[in-house]
C-alpha cells in the first residue's frame, strides 16, 4: 500500500515538475501521503550551516573587502548569485573562482575560498551531542544547500565530532536547492520515508515553509534549547543533559 501511494505521487511529480503553472497541483499532490499516511516520526532531516556547522558567508565576503580593499556590498552582489549556482552544481569551483577572479582583478589563489573555510567553519558540538542522541531511536538525515567544498570540508567536520548522520543529501549533487521541492522528494524517495513521518529542521523559514506544504513537520531553528523544546511537543524521544 506505502509503495503504491509514494509511486503513484512520484509518477505525478515527474509530470507537473516542469510546469510551473500546477505548482499548487504538486504540493497537493505529495499531500496525499500524509493524508493517507499517519504514522509515526521516524526520521529527522537537519540543514547543515547555521544549525550544526556554522559558515557564516558574511565573515567571507568580510575577509575579501579588508584584504583586497574592495566594497562589502559589491562582493556580495556579484558573488551571493554564483554562490548559487555553484550550490546547484552548475559550475565549476574552478569556474566559479575564476569569475570571481576577473571581476575584481585577483589572483585566484588569493581569493583563500577552501582557506576560508578552516578559518571560519565551526562545529556546534552540543548539537552534534543531541543528533547522536536521536539516532539511538531514529533516522537521521541531512538536507543542505551547499558547494562542493563546503560539502567536503562539512563532512570532514562532522566525521572529527563523530556526529552519526545516515545520509546526506546536497544541492551541489541533486541540482536543486531549497526550497524547491525537488530536493525534498529526492531525500524522501531516496530513505523510503514519507513526509508525515519526517521532521525538517532548518534556519530559514523559507526552508520550512516548503517542508511543511509537501506535508512535512518543520522546525525553524534559533537555537538549541528552542530545538529541544519543539522537539518535545511533537514527542520526540530525547535522553540528554546538555
Amino acid at each position: 500500500m506505502r509503495k503504491n501511494i509514494y509511486k503513484n505521487i512520484e509518477q505525478e511529480y515527474n509530470g507537473l515538475k516542469n510546469n510551473k503553472n500546477n505548482a499548487n497541483q504538486l504540493i497537493r499532490t505529495e499531500n496525499k501521503c500524509s493524508q493517507n499516511m499517519q504514522m509515526p516520526i521516524k526520521a529527522i532531516i537537519f540543514d547543515i550551516g547555521g544549525v550544526i556547522i556554522h559558515y557564516p558567508a558574511e565573515k567571507y565576503f568580510d575577509y575579501l573587502s579588508k584584504k583586497h580593499n574592495i566594497s562589502i556590498n559589491k562582493i556580495q552582489s556579484f558573488v551571493n548569485p554564483l554562490r548559487k549556482e555553484l550550490e546547484l552544481g552548475n559550475i565549476s569551483t574552478r569556474n566559479f573562482l575564476n569569475q570571481i577572479s576577473n571581476e575584481f582583478k585577483i589572483p585566484p589563489n588569493k581569493l583563500d575560498w577552501q582557506k576560508s573555510f578552516k578559518i571560519f567553519l565551526r562545529t556546534d558540538q552540543n548539537m552534534v551531542n543531541l543528533i547522536n542522541n536521536l539516532w539511538e531511536n531514529y533516522n537521521i538525515y541531512i538536507i543542505s544547500n551547499i558547494t562542493r567544498t563546503g560539502f567536503i570540508m562539512c563532512n570532514k567536520e562532522l566525521e572529527k565530532s563523530n556526529c552519526r548522520i545516515d545520509r546526506k543529501f546536497a544541492s551541489c549533487y541533486i541540482h536543486s536547492r531549497k526550497p524547491d521541492p525537488e530536493i525534498y522528494l529526492h531525500a524522501l524517495r531516496k530513505t523510503k520515508s514519507h513526509a508525515n513521518e519526517t521532521i525538517f529542521i532548518d534556519d530559514k523559514k523559507n526552508n520550512i515553509d516548503a517542508a511543511i506544504k509537501l506535508g512535512m513537520n518543520g522546525i525553524l531553528f534559533s537555537n538549541l534549547n528552542q530545538l529541544i523544546q519543539d522537539l518535545k511537543k511533537l514527542n520526540i524521544k530525547i535522553n540528554i543533559s546538555l
